[in-house]
């Protein structure tokens, strides 16, 4: 069944009261927006310029020696949600075949088949055929090995908002401003919905996943990049953030902030046994 809100985001609570007070935080929005929305009954979609693979798959697993990661990492519960303020940057790629992102991730699984959903923003040549930071979703549900893609490369998306394009450029004018990243499952259908901002964009369907049917048992905030040369003698200087150390004074650098999480309760009958 088609759903086009979801039934317990709240749009008052979508942006903390420090994000809303403060002068200095800035919400990054998409560069279209300047010319205008779409009609009510339709949604945006990115067109390429140019003959773009269909499907487009992750290189391997994704715990293995092509991807680093620097993440903010809690499993040990269910997980129905998280979300994160992270700075948008536009770091450097070396090839074509790396990329680098900023994301929130949910997954549940053992390591080799593991059901996910991420979203962020990314530099992604191979995707989008630029090195342009733009906003992102993504889904697997085997470890990202033959399943998911990234936007709406294969089925599982789908789109509800008429403001919002994914794999929309975020970066061109709005480098070191903050976005809110959020990711939360319905509790009425199971669909996993994305919020860009303010905005409901849109969702994966529950019946897409098995595991993640319930929850996740694992939400990483943080930083990925890929590439076949990570560890080799020849290594990448693919960046990740925006390729510098961390700054606590100026957050001149790749961070994330207000990382939450909602976790899910679930109730079940007493079975009456003792323990001893």
């Amino acid at each position: 069944m088609f759903q086009m809100k979801s039934s317990h985001l709240d749009p008052s609570k979508d942006i903390p009261r420090t994000t809303q007070n403060s002068s200095s935080s800035k919400l990054s929005s998409q560069l279209w927006l300047q010319y205008g929305s779409c009609p009510s009954g339709t949604i945006p979609i990115r067109r390429s310029s140019y003959n773009h693979q269909t499907n487009i798959y992750p290189r391997k697993v994704i715990f293995n020696a092509d991807h680093s990661f620097a993440v903010a990492q809690i499993q040990g519960s269910i997980y129905s949600g998280a979300r994160a303020l992270m700075k948008v940057w536009q770091p450097y790629v070396e090839s074509y075949d790396d990329y680098s992102s900023s994301q929130v991730m949910l997954s549940d699984g053992p390591l080799q088949s593991f059901e996910t959903v991420k979203a962020g923003w990314t530099v992604n040549p191979i995707v989008y055929n630029d090195t342009k930071t733009r906003l992102f979703v993504y889904w697997s549900i085997d470890g990202m090995k033959n399943t998911g893609c990234f936007d709406f490369n294969c089925p599982g998306f789908v789109q509800t908002s008429t403001e919002v394009v994914i794999g929309g450029d975020i970066g061109t004018h709005n480098i070191g401003s903050e976005i809110i990243i959020q990711i939360s499952k319905d509790p009425e259908t199971n669909n996993w919905w994305f919020k860009y901002n303010e905005k409901q964009v849109g969702y994966w369907p529950g019946d897409i996943f098995q595991l993640m049917k319930v929850g996740a048992t694992m939400v990483q905030w943080g930083g990925e990049v890929y590439s076949p040369y990570l560890g080799t003698a020849w290594h990448t200087e693919t960046a990740m953030g925006n390729g510098k150390f961390s700054d606590l004074i100026f957050r001149n650098s790749g961070t994330m902030s207000g990382m939450l999480i909602e976790e899910r309760f679930i109730c079940t009958k007493a079975t009456g046994k003792a323990f001893h």
